[in-house]
């Protein structure tokens, strides 16, 4: 009696190929969302860093420091945490913070003292495409 005919295993040129080319297009496409998120971090950091700024400005106004209000100036690449009634760019006290490749547009926000009220504003943070904004209400609230 014959033997029965085994049918043959393994993979095909063609399939290796194709699961080949696979793998090649997805790690084509890894460096560019990693970079996107890169710029996502960067950008949520540097917003936080800008709240910060904020807030403290806003702590130091309320705590009646020197007795002046205080506030942040801002510049297209850095802010600058500042007292007085407006932002002065060589005063001593300054506080300066340059940003990452973040771009800032804002007007300066200032706190009144004891009070902590301010102009109602809107910091604008951007990086590549992506952008976040930080809102301070009347009442000198920062979101």
């Amino acid at each position: 009696m014959a033997s029965p005919i085994k049918p043959e295993t393994g993979f095909t040129l063609i399939e290796i190929l194709i699961v080949i080319s696979l793998c090649a297009l997805l790690a084509s496409l890894l460096p560019f969302e990693s970079l996107k998120q890169i710029g996502k971090r960067s950008l949520e950091a540097e917003r936080t860093q800008a709240f910060v700024m904020l807030s403290e400005a806003r702590a130091r106004a309320l705590n009646n420091i020197d007795s002046l209000p205080h506030g942040v100036h801002f510049e297209k690449n850095k802010y600058t945490l500042f007292r007085g009634p407006r932002f002065e760019e060589n005063a001593s006290s300054n506080e300066m913070y340059e940003t990452q490749n973040v771009e800032v547009d804002s007007p300066d926000i200032l706190f009144d003292n004891l009070s902590g009220s301010a102009a109602v504003a809107t910091v604008t943070l951007r990086y590549s495409s992506s952008t976040t904004y930080i809102s301070v209400s009347h009442e000198g609230t920062i979101e």
